[in-house]
């Protein structure tokens, strides 16, 4: 069991070095899970990135307790209106946001949380540029084998 563990951290680790995930206390995983819950955080964050939002809504059920607090003290306690929120950077045409730093620490088999650094660079209402530095703590949950996010908590960096 502890080569195992071994192993797992090392599969974790080099996942992490070639990708912008650090892992922590997922050794207890299966393998298959981990795998598959590095790969849908970085997707997401990735379709964030990229303004895709085919690749983002797949990682929103609208099946599950959902809770969002978002810059501003936002609180949003429903999926579709938390995707609604969202459609404003998806449509868009400016922006800019830049993760790095993913940390992941599991919780228990159903439930992980990520950790991300976000640097989100955009132009106001009267086109002025502003840049906010964002720490994003995010709970995902398996539900039939696909982890969803469940929880987005947003705290700006002063």
């Amino acid at each position: 069991m502890r080569t195992l563990k071994l192993i797992l951290t090392f599969i974790c680790i080099f996942v992490a070095t070639t990708t912008k995930a650090n892992c922590k206390d997922i050794g207890n995983m299966n393998s298959n899970n981990q795998s598959i819950l590095i790969k849908n955080v970085q997707e997401f964050f990735e379709a964030v990135a990229s303004k895709n939002w085919q690749a983002y809504e797949k990682y929103i059920s609208p099946d599950l307790p959902f809770y969002a607090k978002l810059p501003g003290n936002i609180e949003i306690k429903n999926p579709i209106a938390f995707h609604e929120t969202q459609k404003g950077w998806f449509n868009g045409t400016t922006g800019k946001f830049e993760y790095e730093n993913i940390r992941i620490e599991q919780l228990n088999e159903e439930f992980f949380k990520s950790f991300v650094d976000v640097q989100y660079s955009n132009v106001d209402a009267n086109g002025k540029p502003f840049t906010k530095y964002i720490f994003i703590e995010m709970q995902w949950q398996l539900l039939n084998g696909r982890w969803f996010m469940v929880q987005d908590v947003n705290h700006l960096k002063e």
